[in-house]
């Protein structure tokens, strides 16, 4: 039995499966980027296509699980529907879940591996079993790497984008904020209070996810290690699920697969002298295609059209610089709303379209600043602070960035009042 093999064929397909029902019952209204690509238009509100990519999918993950001669092309098969459903997925949703990341990446890494490790095993003398248990070791180092590669690019990217500040007193706790569901009451909502209402602590708590995510660049190369650090990365997947209410399902059940199988079963490997007969050339023509690959990856995605449609449709509803044009369909739904206006003891600086279609709303109370964004309901791939039963609110570019959340409730309190007046009479605004 091969149990990493089978265990990540499994979850891959997990994912398909959720991808292809979400995407495939869509209500058909729901619109999409309109530069969203002809490829991907193929699958949303369509069935059919849909159905018919995940069955190759389904089919090429079952053939990849048992393993065998074909089982890198049923992997390849498997990979690109799990890519396109995810893709067309996130033109529903107006930005990629990063849930269904994990399996597709492990599953790449893995095809790297076993590529290799064919062109490795080519000449020497092991036996068919040994070349088998030989073969599962290495895919399954390669689908290792890729998954340390995700969290220590996770680590570099919040370091990249904030600097050191993102490890300071303000990062975490206004991302608590923005997300903490508004009079959360429970032990979780008191869990994510004191994080706002401790600097230190939430200090602490930014530091040690950085920490782990970076320290995930030891996790390929020991045993040893990849127990310690795959049980930080569980817990760090524990704490954003308390916190955030984030969880992440897949990762957590293939990183324990793959942290913890040293401790039931003994790992075959090569040494020196077994591979000092595999022909050097055959091993650079198995790298061929992938370089090839990741060339035809870059130029697709560097050229204009993807570019455009990635940064659109990934891009947070506080990415604009300023709102859009304040359309007549979204004022009917905020009720007239204006500049000027009180809204719950702010003032209305501006009010318009933001990114992906939804409501901004710029507001100010002496030197205090925020941004209430509203969109459809389950637009977006995070949890809001507050949502009626049609559209969400969400709250962000808090100024101080630690704005206390009893200052922002009643401004939020007093807009959901607007939405649950309105949405039940007012259809839902173009491109919402």
């Amino acid at each position: 039995m091969r149990p990493l093999r089978s265990g990540l064929a499994l979850v891959a397909a997990i994912d398909l499966a959720v991808l292809a029902v979400v995407v495939g019952t869509t209500t058909p209204g729901t619109p999409v980027p309109a530069a969203t690509p002809a490829a991907l238009r193929l699958f949303v509100h369509h069935p059919l296509p849909v159905l018919i990519v995940a069955a190759a999918g389904f089919a090429g993950l079952f053939g990849f699980g048992r393993g065998g001669r074909r089982s890198v092309v049923g992997g390849v098969v498997g990979l690109v529907a799990l890519g396109l459903l995810a893709e067309a997925h996130a033109a529903l949703a107006g930005g990629p879940m990063r849930t269904f990341f994990t399996s597709g990446a492990m599953l790449l890494g893995w095809l790297f591996g076993e590529t290799l490790a064919t062109s490795s095993l080519g000449s020497s003398e092991l036996g068919d079993s040994a070349r088998a248990q030989v073969r599962e070791s290495l895919a399954a180092d390669g689908a290792r790497g890729v998954l340390a590669a995700t969290y220590v690019a996770s680590g570099l990217s919040k370091l990249a984008a904030s600097g050191a500040s993102w490890i300071g007193p303000v990062g975490l706790r206004a991302i608590v904020l923005s997300q903490r569901p508004l009079d959360d009451s429970s032990i979780l909502g008191a869990y994510a209070g004191a994080i706002e209402s401790s600097a230190s602590f939430a200090t602490a708590l930014a530091a040690l996810a950085v920490v782990i995510e970076l320290g995930a660049v030891l996790y390929p190369f020991s045993s040893r290690l990849r127990v310690v650090w795959g049980t930080l990365l569980l817990l760090f997947h524990l704490n954003a699920m308390l916190v955030l209410r984030l969880l992440r399902p897949e990762a957590m059940m293939l990183i324990a697969l793959f942290s913890y199988r040293w401790a039931f079963t003994k790992e075959t490997r090569l040494d020196a002298a077994e591979t000092a007969g595999a022909p050097r050339a055959a091993v650079l023509r198995s790298l061929a295609p992938w370089i090839l690959g990741v060339l035809v990856a870059c130029a697709v995605l560097a050229s204009r059209p993807v570019k455009a449609y990635t940064a659109m449709h990934r891009a947070s509803p506080e990415d604009a610089t300023s709102p859009g044009p304040y359309r007549d369909d979204l004022r009917a739904l905020l009720g007239g709303l204006s500049a000027g206006d009180d809204l719950g003891g702010f003032v209305v600086q501006a009010v318009g379209t933001a990114a992906g279609g939804g409501a901004s709303i710029d507001l100010a109370h002496g030197e205090e600043r925020c941004m209430l964004t509203v969109t459809r309901h389950a637009r977006l791939a995070y949890s809001p602070p507050a949502a009626t039963d049609r559209y969400d609110v969400y709250w962000g570019r808090m100024t101080p960035s630690t704005l206390p959340e009893d200052r922002l409730r009643p401004a939020l309190v007093a807009l959901l009042a607007r939405l649950r007046r309105t949405e039940t009479s007012v259809p839902m605004p173009a491109g919402m």
